[in-house]
């Protein structure tokens, strides 16, 4: 019985250590007529899991993604387009 006990509690340490965890990369553009071309990766541990996040039309945009707990969540590749004091 203990050893069923330690086994079970060592699977649910696992999944609680690796959990997966819901990201939002929440996205403005201050004049409200999308982001202009501009563009921008969100990368997980060094991996694109976004690739190109933009606001095509109006004030605000979203994308959704995951990492787990202790994963390095970074903006990278960001692509210039116009009017980039609004984004």
């Amino acid at each position: 019985m203990k050893k069923i006990i330690l086994f079970m509690s060592a699977i649910v340490a696992y999944f609680f250590s690796s959990a997966q965890c819901a990201h939002t990369l929440n996205m403005y553009d201050s004049f409200g007529d999308g982001w202009n071309g501009n563009a921008v990766d969100v990368t997980v541990n060094g991996a694109v899991v976004v690739s190109g996040a933009t606001i095509i039309n109006g004030s605000t945009g979203l994308e959704n993604f995951t990492a787990s707990t202790g994963d390095a969540i970074a903006l990278s590749n960001w692509v210039t387009g116009s009017w980039t004091g609004e984004v």
